[in-house]
C-alpha cells in the first residue's frame, strides 16, 4: 500500500532544504578567514629522527648461553632505550625553539617527532637549526644555517631525517647537512 504525497508534504520539504542551502551558503561565504596576514610568511618544523642507544652492547655469559635453548642465544645484548633529540631553532638570532623530543614507544625505542609551525614576516630571514641525537655528547650535533627570502603567505617547510631538507617554492628541496 502506497502512501500517498500531498502538496503539504512537498512544499515542506522544498521549505526545509531551502532553509538548509541558504544557511549553508551563508556560512560559506560570510565569515572571512585569513591564515596569514599579507606582511607574513610560515616556517613550518618537522623533526623525525632516531637519537643513538642509550648504554653500550655487552657480550653475555657464556655459561648463561649455553644454559638457553639454541634460538634464544644471541651473540651481544644491546640496549633498547634511546637518547632524546635536542632541537634549538634560531630565527634572526632570535631563539624560538629549544627542546629535547622524547623517544617514541612504550621502551622509549621509537623516533623522535615534532612538528611546528612559526609565523615569520616576510623578506629575509636568517635560521640556525642545531639538533643533537646523543645525550651529553656534543659530537652528534647537525648544524643547519642559512638566509632565506619568505614571501608574504608563503609556506615554506624545513625537515631534519638524518640530514637537512629545505622546501621553498614550487618543487624545490635544498638538502644541506653539517654534522661538526
Amino acid at each position: 500500500m502506497a502512501k500517498k504525497i500531498s502538496i503539504k508534504m512537498i512544499l515542506g520539504q522544498m521549505l526545509f532544504y531551502l532553509g538548509l542551502m541558504i544557511f549553508i551558503g551563508y556560512f560559506a561565504e560570510v565569515p572571512e578567514f585569513e591564515y596569514l596576514p599579507d606582511t607574513h610568511g610560515e616556517l613550518k618544523l618537522i623533526i623525525r629522527h632516531s637519537g643513538k642507544l642509550i648504554g653500550e652492547c655487552t657480550r653475555p655469559d657464556p655459561e648463561a648461553q649455553q644454559k638457553l635453548p639454541r634460538n634464544m642465544r644471541v651473540p651481544m645484548i644491546c640496549p633498547r632505550e634511546r637518547s632524546p633529540v635536542t632541537v634549538r631553532l634560531s630565527l634572526d638570532d632570535r631563539l624560538v625553539l629549544d627542546k629535547s623530543v622524547l623517544p617514541a614507544g612504550l621502551h622509549n625505542d621509537g623516533i623522535s617527532a615534532e612538528y611546528r609551525n612559526f609565523r615569520v614576516e616576510a623578506g629575509k630571514v636568517r635560521i640556525t637549526l642545531v639538533v643533537n641525537d646523543s645525550q651529553g655528547d656534543q659530537n652528534s650535533t647537525y648544524t643547519y644555517e642559512r638566509e632565506i627570502t619568505i614571501n608574504p603567505s608563503e609556506s615554506v617547510a624545513l625537515e631534519f631525517n638524518n640530514g637537512f631538507t629545505l622546501y621553498q617554492g614550487k618543487n624545490s628541496a635544498d638538502t644541506n647537512a653539517t654534522s661538526s
